[in-house]
């Protein structure tokens, strides 16, 4: 079961939300509800929750504030922003941050249900790659160097200066050594396999409901050129990112 906490000043929207959410019959636990911004940084910090819903108006710390400070506790946590304000400004923001969704007031049944459903595939998604990045090796990180780099592109490959030889240099190994390592351990390339962990997550992010723009995404997935980031996606999934959004979104209708 993944961790859920719920934070809005609004004790009719917090306690709706308890309400409602556990009739979605989603693998979700709520782990706690905050009435302003600092109480929930305290929460978040206490409880590390795996998603989070966040309303965009709160006292001592508004949602995108909140977002902002929790990253160190919780990086890898999925938000959803619930905002009565329909300004491209909080969303721009929010996708700056790595928010998976914003979400309008009042907010529609079907609409959160899809949501979180979506932030639920995302989080199985990661847990399924660590896992099998886990199962490339039974050796513990600090005595096998080659685990140790595969973790680190891992948890560092949306980083645009990540490079085979910088990461050899900080690994204490050489070019050749990594280089062939990766080969053996993942069956691609040092290239092939940190382009692969851009593009699946490029692929859900744009794939996630809500508003996306592509030079956002592609600054998110590690690429300062958005149209390097272009040419390379198509090369991958066949599509440009806006033919591939527009192709998902037209497969899976949401309500409004």
């Amino acid at each position: 079961m993944y961790q859920l906490i719920i934070a809005d000043d609004e004790p009719t929207i917090r306690n709706g939300l308890s309400q409602l959410i556990p009739t979605f019959s989603l693998p979700l636990t709520l782990a706690g509800t905050a009435a302003d911004g600092r109480s929930a940084l305290t929460l978040i910090e206490r409880v590390r929750p795996d998603l989070m819903l966040i309303d965009i108006n709160m006292p001592y710390l508004n949602g995108l504030e909140l977002v902002e400070r929790a990253l160190s506790a919780v990086p890898r946590s999925k938000t959803i922003i619930i905002s009565g304000y329909d300004q491209f400004e909080y969303a721009r923001r929010a996708l700056q941050l790595g928010v998976f969704d914003y979400l309008l007031k009042p907010i529609n049944r079907a609409v959160l249900a899809s949501t979180l459903a979506d932030a639920l595939r995302s989080l199985d998604h990661r847990q399924a790659e660590l896992s099998k990045l886990s199962a490339l090796s039974d050796v513990p990180e600090s005595a096998d160097p080659l685990e140790h780099a595969l973790r680190h592109i891992h948890s560092h490959f949306t980083d645009p200066a990540l490079s085979l030889s910088g990461l050899a240099e900080q690994m204490h190994v050489s070019n050749a050594y990594l280089s062939r390592g990766v080969k053996q351990r993942t069956g691609e390339n040092f290239s092939d396999y940190l382009t692969r962990l851009r593009m699946e997550q490029a692929i859900a992010l744009l794939s996630a409901p809500g508003p996306v723009m592509i030079y956002d995404v592609a600054e998110r997935v590690g690429y300062s050129s958005q149209h390097y980031f272009c040419r390379i996606f198509k090369e991958y999934t066949g599509k440009t990112p806006s033919e591939f959004r527009k192709e998902i979104r037209e497969k899976s209708p949401r309500s409004t």
